[in-house]
């Protein structure tokens, strides 16, 4: 990025070994600390052990009642920022990379807590007996410049300033050597690494378990449920079904009807006398045309029902959204609030809307039953 080729430049990034990231903004998984740490790596206890000594995180586990099994939840919301930043290089340690590159990873740390890290993990075994090759960028550089083999000072314009000696940027540029000088009394009252806090709350160790469990319900559908599906359709549900089953009813006799009909138009023509065609084809004409009227009637009926309930419904699910708790929100994956707006609203705008017209379509066969009665009757 920002480089520029010149005839005396070269640029090498050996990646056969791989490259691991640590983004000063910490990237979490909605997981467990230890999953966050592992990132499908195979697990190698010995080497586990190391990486939570050397990233300072030992007294944090302590204090998790489920240890580096505590599940830390969306963008890490049960983790200070100092956690999450260790818990990403945590993970980039871990890996067997060559090359690893940090994004100012002691931003978000206390002094006593970045001396820690820099004595114990980027000068410890992980890295040196592993020889891998460290890019740091920081503001820290009178905590770093020790086991810095290699010193690169960039400007506010983006600019390399100078390299490789640190004593020359200090000379060069005061407002670094300014922030060295207070660096350097910052540490000097630094004799041991700070237990870094955990939030407990009322003395107590903090529960492991952040996300809520689903709710699934096996087998049929509750009557409850169904309950709030057919009672959304209108404000007068009762008198709503009742009209819909009398039109679908009507709607199914009248397909009856058609074909009672045209069998009567048959049997004219073995009474020996001239049927009135033109008679027969209008009165038929005017059959079909009733019968599709009160289809599109009844559908439309339907559809406009359908569509009050799935709006309503949808109404209801934003407004718990929207007037839960914040512990509701942290405790709830935003995959499951999605889930809810999208492929839930989808099964009551389709499957059950489709699934409650077919049963509707039942409800006309006692129609049908009475034509065929009827039928049989004038027969």
């Amino acid at each position: 990025m920002h480089f520029i080729r010149s005839p005396s430049s070269w640029l090498n990034l050996p990646r056969d070994r791989g490259v691991s990231y640590a983004a000063q903004e910490s990237w979490i998984l909605n997981d467990t600390i230890k999953n966050n740490i592992l990132y499908n790596e195979s697990f190698n206890s010995e080497r586990y052990a190391k990486v939570i000594h050397q990233c300072c995180l030992e007294r944090d586990l302590e204090l998790f009642e489920a240890g580096d099994e505590t599940e830390v939840g969306e963008k890490g919301l049960t983790l200070s920022g100092g956690q999450k930043a260790r818990v990403t290089l945590a993970r980039a340690i871990y890996s067997q990379s060559g090359i690893v590159l940090l994004d100012d990873v002691l931003a978000a740390l206390d002094v006593h807590t970045a001396k820690w890290i820099v004595d114990k993990c980027f000068s410890g075994s992980l890295v040196k007996d592993g020889n891998r090759t460290v890019v740091l960028v920081t503001h820290n550089v009178a905590l770093t410049k020790k086991i810095a083999d290699h010193v690169v000072s960039v400007g506010l314009d983006g600019r390399v300033h100078s390299q490789p000696s640190l004593a020359e940027a200090l000379e060069e540029d005061e407002t670094l050597a300014e922030e060295v000088g207070k660096d350097r009394e910052a540490l000097d009252s630094a004799e041991k690494p700070e237990e870094t806090a955990s939030e407990v709350v009322d003395g107590k160790k903090v529960q492991g378990k952040l996300i809520m469990s689903e709710e699934i319900a096996v087998g049929r559908v509750s009557w409850h449920a169904l309950k709030i599906f057919l009672a959304a359709h209108s404000k007068h549900p009762a008198l709503f079904f009742t009209i819909l089953v009398a039109v679908t009813i009507l709607n199914s006799i009248a397909a009856r009807v058609e074909t009672w009909y045209l069998g009567y138009w048959a049997s004219q023509y073995g009474h020996g006398f001239v049927v009135p065609v033109f008679k027969y084809v209008g009165i038929f004409s005017a059959i079909v045309f009733a019968s599709s009227l009160i289809y599109d009637v009844a559908y439309t009926y339907f559809a406009l029902g359908s569509f009050n309930a799935s709006k309503q419904i949808h109404t209801q699910l934003m407004d718990s959204i929207f007037t839960a708790t914040f512990r509701t929100l942290d405790v709830t994956p935003t995959s499951r609030i999605l889930a809810r707006c999208t492929g839930d609203m989808q099964t009551i705008d389709d499957s059950l809307s489709e699934g409650l017209w077919d049963l509707m379509g039942v409800s006309g066969l006692a129609g049908q039953v009475q034509v065929l009665t009827e039928s049989q009757t004038t027969r």
